[in-house]
């Protein structure tokens, strides 16, 4: 019989989650923890707890669901709770990774953006993302802002401040993702007219003598004639 192997459960890496949390944060430099570890974080999962990595400067790969990728500067991941992942980074990476419950947020609209944009978070879920030049002054501040009030230990109202941080942090993140599947989908989109556009010109070139209605062409390009017409 295959034995089942049974990965690492934590907080943050290496804080064993045993014990489950309750309306819990944390925010850390990679290179503080990464250090000790060889900057090669193993396979592992993060029960009921999200984690979001922002690299600043450096390299890696990322692993998860099997797929391995590499990633560089300004480079965020969000990654949902029970989510199987590893991650290598090169020595002297810079950057960010934050910790946090749902519960945390206490926030119903968030929570319902944060659902629908991850999925439930009993199922693995990660969404990437590389901050570009002229997002990432408004990017620098927000953790500028959230490392302010979490080093505040004894300030009034300080978890509230961070959840307000940790919202905005978010919300950024579901909008720029969108953005970016926007952007390509219509790339995408244009590659797929131009290449029919392309196949309808050598078709009416071959056939134009003998086939002068669009339904001919259209079923020879496996579309309909809306669609021919539209491109």
């Amino acid at each position: 019989m295959q034995e089942i192997e049974i990965f690492p459960q934590y907080h943050g890496y290496g804080v064993s989650a045993e014990t489950p949390m309750h309306s819990y944060f944390h925010l850390e430099h990679i290179c503080d923890v990464a250090e000790h570890y060889d900057w090669d974080f193993k396979p592992h999962t993060h029960p009921d707890v999200y984690q979001m990595i922002w690299v600043e400067t450096g390299q890696g790969t990322f692993s998860v669901d099997g797929k391995t990728t590499e990633f560089g500067d300004n480079w965020v991941c969000l990654i949902a709770p029970n989510t199987l992942h590893s991650i290598a980074f090169t020595p002297g990476t810079v950057g960010r990774s934050l910790y946090f419950t749902p519960d945390f947020l206490n926030l119903g609209y968030l929570g319902n953006m944060l659902h629908d944009f991850m999925g439930n978070v009993n199922m693995p879920s990660c969404k990437t993302l590389v901050i570009s030049a002229d997002i990432l002054p408004r990017w620098e501040s927000y953790f500028a802002n959230l490392n302010e009030e979490f080093n505040n230990q004894d300030a009034h109202g300080r978890n509230g401040c961070i959840r307000a941080w940790v919202a905005l942090i978010l919300t950024e993140v579901i909008r720029l993702h969108q953005q970016t599947e926007q952007t390509e989908s219509t790339s995408a989109h244009s590659v797929r007219s131009e290449h029919m556009v392309n196949n309808f010109l050598q078709l009416l070139e071959k056939n134009y003598t003998l086939e002068r209605k669009c339904s001919f062409y259209a079923q020879e390009l496996c579309v309909s004639v809306d669609t021919l017409k539209n491109n």
